[in-house]
């Protein structure tokens, strides 16, 4: 199942075309530049080895294993897209929609995501349910350079905010430096469910490196277990343990 479906995603990754991206971000939501009837698909990993410690052996923390994820986003019309992914740390199946809005008069490009995720419970093999809504915010480019990134959200599960605050700076079209944060607000578990809070606040900065209907982003960050805003906001085990992540983004033309 496992090779099927790396297959088919190579596959896709080659059989279409569409245009480089202008907003890039490693962990944050951003508001979508997909067109009408566009798609993308997402691969990602990050290694769970910390890079810098027995580099030639680990091979920058890769040997130790990794956190990955496939997902795949259609939009539709209207602003209006459908998502899947899935998580292999916890196995964890998402499924959500979203919605932008944006007015050429109005700075601030505006996103609403809601989604649904299954996964398993720590250190159990039952599976658990979760509902999170995901606003996120984003300026126009400042000087065709700058640009801002907002995220704020809930999940039922977790019973906590998430916030999120990101930055890219365009070094030219094509080349962007990215930096994120992810505030610890609260380092206990206050819900009545059972999940792991870490001691200090996520955080991740990398290049993006956009090609034509590609995006290549390697990044550095202290919590490799996850992979948005939501999982980034319940901190990280270690303040300043480095581990490398990428994601390999491929838009499709329908």
């Amino acid at each position: 199942m496992k090779k099927l479906a790396l297959v088919s995603a190579v596959i896709l990754l080659g059989i279409s075309f569409l245009g480089a991206y202008h907003s890039n971000s490693i962990g944050l939501y951003t508001p979508s530049t997909l067109q009408n009837v566009q798609g993308e698909i997402n691969l990602g990993h990050r290694f769970f080895g910390q890079v810098n410690h027995d580099v030639l052996d680990s091979f920058f923390g890769s040997s130790s294993g990794a956190n990955a994820i496939v997902g795949y986003r259609q939009h539709f019309l209207f602003g209006a897209e459908a998502k899947i992914a899935y998580h292999t740390a916890n196995k964890q199946l998402e499924l959500g929609a979203a919605w932008q809005y944006q007015n050429d008069d109005f700075p601030i490009k505006l996103q609403l995501d809601a989604g649904y995720a299954s996964f398993r419970k720590e250190f159990s093999t039952d599976r658990e349910s979760d509902i999170g809504v995901m606003l996120s915010a984003q300026n126009k480019p400042i000087a065709d350079r700058l640009i801002f990134t907002l995220n704020t959200g809930y999940n039922t599960y977790y019973e906590r905010l998430a916030l999120g605050l990101g930055t890219q700076i365009m070094i030219t079209d094509d080349i962007s430096l990215l930096g994120e944060f992810y505030p610890l607000l609260d380092d206990e578990n206050s819900s009545d469910n059972v999940y792991s809070v870490g001691k200090h606040s996520a955080f991740a900065a990398g290049i993006a490196l956009d090609t034509y209907g590609h995006s290549f982003i390697f990044s550095l960050g202290n919590d490799p277990m996850h992979f948005n805003t939501a999982g980034h906001s319940l901190g990280a085990d270690n303040k300043g343990i480095l581990h490398l992540g990428f994601n390999i983004k491929r838009r499709l033309g329908f």
